[in-house]
């Protein structure tokens, strides 16, 4: 992380550095080139553009939030607040764990939409100044001949800056933004993952093999008279500057094509592999990582199918046996069950056989009860009877 952030100041340093020499490189110009002589106003241009830069440099921090004057909170300033926050805890060597979910996104969309945001403003401002300082020039002096060379400069100025400057920008929050999406990744969070919308390689080579050559030669338009060799110089520098950038372009998106097609097939459980034909030492050892890292996967997908059919076997086999085992337990049982179905019936068979005993008991106890009780009568009448006959004889 240490060595991200140190990138991210040096190309931050690297931009600020841009910026100054774009706009030295301009008034360079326009100070060779401007009959200031004419006009007297070769003073007055120099505080009058010095003053305006300071204005614009004042109202882009106030636009960003890094001033409130007067308590004044600009809006949209919010952004600019969460990215400071962010790398105020890298720079500081604190967790990024501290900043909340929510700040961490919006600071994320924040440092993706930061190279966008300082191209449109960077226009703006530069615009600004082109614009005060040729009406300052035209107020001051109430002539044109030195409005289209100070409006040249100015525009190259701009070009320049959004040109590298933008480079510089992209290079400066990278780090940031590979710091973000890593943590939000970590987090489990879903995050909508935005388009790149500043151009493509193709566009970006061109000009950068094309901006050199229209330096070199608008430097020469300045300092010697324009002549046809310049014109013929100027045709074949651009010429050859366009087919220098087609070509490595054309050479680098060879190679992320085959980076895509190896992409694709990747996930296929086929055996896949990295095929380029580059001979850069770079592209090289990508090639070498990519298929040493294709071979690893496939070795390890093979390994995961041997072991998902030894796992499958032994799956069936103990799965046989517990079928097995479920039989045999399922006939035990049903044998079991027919012993306690034979048994119940001849226990069944057994209380029938009580319950008649136990009625004829019962009966014959009844019966000697009652006979019992017969004798016991009989007795007494007997007795009485034997008294009457003893009384009668008397």
């Amino acid at each position: 992380m240490e060595g991200l952030i140190k990138r991210s100041k040096i190309f931050s340093a690297m931009f600020c550095g841009w910026m100054v020499l774009s706009a030295a490189f301009g008034i360079f110009l326009i100070l060779t080139k401007a009959h200031f002589e004419i006009t007297g106003t070769k003073k007055i241009f120099g505080l009058s553009t010095f003053l305006y830069v300071i204005i614009a440099v004042f109202l882009g921090l106030l636009e960003y939030g890094f001033i409130k004057p007067f308590g004044i909170k600009r809006k949209g300033a919010r952004f600019q607040i969460l990215r400071n926050v962010l790398v105020d805890t890298l720079t500081k060597g604190r967790a990024i764990s501290s900043i909340s979910t929510k700040d961490l996104t919006e600071a994320f969309y924040s440092l993706i939409e930061t190279p966008r945001k300082s191209l449109r403003d960077g226009v703006k401002y530069i615009v600004l100044v082109i614009f005060s300082s040729l009406l300052t020039e035209w107020l001051v002096s109430g002539k044109t001949i030195n409005l289209p060379v100070i409006l040249c400069g100015g525009l190259i100025s701009l070009f320049l800056v959004l040109l590298f400057g933008q480079s510089f920008v992209e290079l400066a929050v990278s780090p940031a933004i590979i710091i973000c999406r890593k943590e939000l990744k970590e987090r489990g969070i879903k995050f909508e993952e935005p388009r790149p919308i500043l151009g493509s390689l193709k566009t970006k080579f061109s000009l950068f093999f094309s901006a050199p050559i229209l330096v070199v030669l608008i430097i020469l338009s300045f300092i010697t008279p324009i002549s046809l060799n310049i014109i013929i110089f100027s045709f074949f520098g651009l010429a050859m500057s366009i087919i220098i950038s087609w070509t490595l372009y054309s050479r680098i998106i060879e190679t992320f094509s085959a980076i895509e097609i190896f992409s694709r097939e990747l996930p296929k459980e086929k055996k896949t592999s990295f095929l380029t034909g580059s001979l850069d030492v770079e592209i090289f050892d990508l090639y070498k990582s990519l298929n040493k890292a294709a071979e690893e996967v496939y070795t390890a997908r093979r390994e995961l199918q041997e072991a998902k059919s030894v796992l499958e076997i032994k799956v069936k086999a103990r799965t046989s046996e517990l079928e097995e085992l479920t039989q045999n337990l399922e006939e035990k049982v049903k044998q079991r069950t027919k012993e306690l179905e034979k048994s119940k019936g001849e226990l069944e068979k057994r209380v029938d056989e009580l319950e008649r005993f136990h009625k004829l008991t019962v009966g014959r106890e009844l019966k000697m009860i009652e006979l019992k009780k017969e004798i016991e009568k009989l007795e007494e009448e007997n007795k009485r009877f034997k008294e009457k006959l003893e009384q009668g004889k008397e």
